[in-house]
């Protein structure tokens, strides 16, 4: 149980309820077990966890780095402005691309760890810790996005509701008028 994960566990969980009574109340537990919860005195049960974790995309986060330890759960602190988040992964994904040039070939016909040359492994970990560090970007940026625009993500991650097939997103800058 660390601080970080509750100290972020919280800040999901009142990113969506306006107070922990009203939390505990849609968890079906007492307030007073969420707040020894939350303060890491109490553990959470594991019949718990998937029921805080649908509270919000950031709530899922802590409770999935709680439980694992990976780095990939980890909020990225900082500038959370929707627009530098997405700069932050069109870096990563930049880094990620430059990362695994050339793995193709490089892995071709490599079946075992024993194929292995002592130079695929290193680029085979230097393309991993860049997806990492990639899906972790894309995760921030999804938490972001949902909080900040209100988008309801957590319905869509869990199949609650269906995504929208038609989308205008995707037009390009010269699109718009300034």
């Amino acid at each position: 149980m660390g601080t970080i994960p509750r100290v972020r566990l919280r800040r999901g969980i009142e990113s969506v309820f306006a107070s922990q009574r009203e939390a505990a109340g849609r968890l079906n537990i007492h307030r007073t077990t969420l707040n020894k919860i939350l303060s890491g005195e109490r553990g959470i049960s594991p019949d718990l966890k998937p029921g805080i974790a649908k509270i919000s995309l950031e709530a899922g986060l802590a409770i999935a780095h709680e439980d694992t330890g990976y780095n990939i759960f980890l909020i990225i602190e900082g500038d959370r402005h929707p627009q530098t988040m997405i700069r932050r992964v069109e870096k990563e994904d930049h880094d990620v691309h430059t990362a695994m040039e050339g793995l193709a070939w490089r892995t071709i016909d490599k079946h075992g760890p024993e194929d292995l040359t002592p130079e695929d492994k290193i680029a085979l970990h230097i393309a991993s810790k860049e997806l990492a560090e990639r899906v972790k970007a894309d995760i921030n940026l999804l938490i972001e996005w949902d909080e900040r625009y209100q988008l309801g993500l957590v319905e869509y991650l869990t199949g609650k509701k269906e995504i929208p097939t038609t989308c205008v997103a995707a037009e390009s800058r010269a699109s718009y008028n300034y």
